[in-house]
């Protein structure tokens, strides 16, 4: 027995946020982010019909503080309210609020090869908003990293490259997941 098909997904999201520094030690920033209905269509030919999921409102916060020159500690929390997705799910799950928390150090003054590479340490932690057990599903992430200035002009970082990796852990009352991410990004700026 073999089922097939091609979906394709739109929708809108609208994201508001500020961030201000307090002094020269503190940082804080925040987001809201509203998103309508995801639209599910399947081509022709895909079993199934259209369907459209509520998605939840977002709110995130977040802040940096400078312990001492080139040492950095991060902190944020996150929110989203799933509940109203339930209804919309064909198979039965345990759906709910989710709620998350990461911290971070950073070592800024740290050099590699000759080049600037910060180095960076990091904890998260975070419920997932489906579960298959009765109980709620959390992800639990530890990770490590660096990065390399690449160009800079007048302390704006102009082009620089990041690698980080990550031990982390999936679970729920029925099921644990354990798995390992690397991530490389590149960013290159502009004016």
């Amino acid at each position: 027995y073999e089922v097939g098909g091609r979906w394709s997904y739109s929708g809108a999201s609208l994201t508001a946020g500020f961030a201000a520094d307090l002094g020269t030690i503190v940082r804080v920033a925040g987001s809201a982010t509203w998103t309508g209905s995801l639209n599910a269509t399947g081509s022709e030919g895909t079993d199934g019909s259209h369907r459209s999921f509520d998605l939840p409102f977002q709110y995130r916060l977040g802040t940096s503080v400078v312990l001492a020159p080139g040492l950095l500690i991060t902190a944020s929390v996150v929110r989203a309210d799933w509940g109203d997705i339930a209804d919309d799910l064909s198979t039965p799950s345990t759906v709910g609020t989710t709620n998350g928390f990461g911290v971070g150090l950073e070592l800024s003054r740290a050099r590699l090869l000759g080049l600037t590479a910060p180095l960076r340490f990091g904890y998260r932690k975070s419920s997932l908003p489906f579960s298959f057990g009765s109980g709620g599903a959390t992800e639990t992430t530890l990770a490590g990293g660096f990065g390399f200035i690449l160009n800079q002009t007048g302390g704006i970082t102009l082009a620089g490259a990041d690698f980080a990796l990550e031990r982390g852990e999936r679970s729920d009352s029925s099921l644990t997941e354990k798995f390992w991410r690397a991530t490389f990004s590149l960013r290159v700026t502009g004016y």
